[in-house]
């Protein structure tokens, strides 16, 4: 089961009762929010239109948070929830680029709301959320677990019912949500996370071999799939998600250093790599690590897998005439997208001869961009990292 919430805004009437229930319910210092209400005003007077948008953690499913903890202690649970273990969270706020939504927050004073003196409330709650550490919403993981049937506190405060919360695909259904008008994947890993060279997603840093983007939740690492996994196999990835074209030669280089001691840090790494290569080959194409590293970090975080899904689940609920734009770096996931969109813009597959339709096809979403549109040199010399991605849209029918 993957949990969400449904947040009807026609309901909504901004009246802060789920800020002000969450505060009272986990206690959190001055400064933390874990569940907020903004409005936004259309219009001039006096045709005015105010719109009330709670916001909270999306808990999403590829959580840029998680990607950045630089000591795993933000991590995602199988039922989908985000959380953070606060023994773990250093509070470094390397979430602070990170969460495109502002949903984390940091206690930076160990004082209450009426000074260095806790009342007894205070006192009560402060050490769940200890100064320092980072917060966010859980969707009450602690109610969830206890299974006593407890409602989040937001929902049971809502005086307008707002809110529902449970499974994510049922919510929807009993909703009657008629679908999505658009759905944006923007498939690239968060930049703040390969700044980080303890995550061992770098060529460039000595770090240990993890590459995992969820830490807490996925326990195959970097080290284990290239210390564990013979070598047709650790070919196979590296040929297929990498596109290199010396897969065999690392692969074998792999297997011959691991025998002597155990493959544990990218620097150990990309030396093999190195040697698996020619020396003239080498010499040009950028890193001669980089093919490597993106196919064990596709390996280990099953990538492509998740876009295929992705792009099936959001066909599926997509209203015609809504969008699906994607945002792709790398030609396997453009090519899994190229073949997506068309194979659901086609109609009719029988031969010519054939006078009536037999195969029953009928083309479900229309190509927008029949070539995929790219980074301009102005934007590339301002974003680097933009060079490689490549954006398609398809439109539904």
């Amino acid at each position: 089961m993957t949990y969400g919430m449904l947040i009807d805004l026609k309901r909504c009437v901004g009246c802060h009762a789920c800020s002000v229930a969450c505060k009272e319910a986990h206690g959190t210092r001055p400064g933390v929010r874990r569940s907020r209400v903004e409005r936004e005003f259309e219009g001039t007077y006096p045709d005015v239109r105010k719109t009330s948008l709670p916001l909270l953690c999306m808990h999403c499913e590829v959580a840029p948070c998680v990607e950045v903890c630089p000591t795993g202690a933000t991590y995602k649970r199988e039922d989908g929830i985000v959380v953070i273990n606060k023994e773990e969270c250093i509070g470094c706020e390397s979430f602070v680029g990170a969460c495109p939504y502002q949903a984390r927050s940091k206690a930076a004073s160990e004082d209450g709301y009426f000074g260095a003196e806790l009342n007894e409330y205070e006192e009560l709650m402060y050490p769940v959320m200890p100064a320092g550490a980072v917060d966010k919403c859980t969707f009450c993981a602690e109610r969830i677990d206890a299974g006593d049937g407890q409602v989040q506190a937001c929902v049971a405060a809502c005086p307008a019912g707002a809110r529902v919360f449970g499974d994510l695909d049922e919510l929807l259904c009993s909703a009657e949500v008629p679908g999505v008008d658009g759905f944006l994947f923007d498939l690239g890993v968060s930049s703040p996370q390969l700044d980080i060279p303890g995550r061992g997603f770098s060529y460039n840093e000595d770090a240990p071999l993890d590459m995992r983007m969820d830490p807490g939740n996925n326990t195959l690492n970097a080290a284990e799939v290239i210390n564990t996994y013979n070598e047709h196999d650790l070919a196979r990835i590296l040929r297929v998600y990498g596109e290199e074209k010396f897969a065999s030669q690392i692969a074998r280089e792999i297997v011959r250093r691991r025998e002597q001691e155990p493959i544990e840090t990218t620097g150990q790494f990309v030396e093999i790599i190195k040697a698996g290569i020619p020396a003239a080959a080498r010499r040009h194409g950028g890193h001669p690590a980089k093919k490597s590293f993106q196919a064990i970090r596709i390996e280990v975080n099953h990538e492509l897998d998740v876009l295929e899904r992705g792009l099936d689940a959001a066909t599926r609920w997509l209203n015609p005439g809504g969008r699906i734009c994607v945002i792709s770096y790398h030609s396997l996931e453009d090519r899994i997208v190229k073949n997506h969109f068309k194979e659901m813009s086609q109609g009719c597959t029988c031969p010519p001869e054939i006078p009536v339709c037999v195969c029953g096809n009928v083309p479900i979403l229309k190509v927008i961009t029949r070539k995929p549109l790219v980074a301009q040199p102005d934007e590339v010399e301002r974003n680097p990292r933009a060079r490689s991605a490549k954006i398609r849209v398809a439109q539904r029918l």
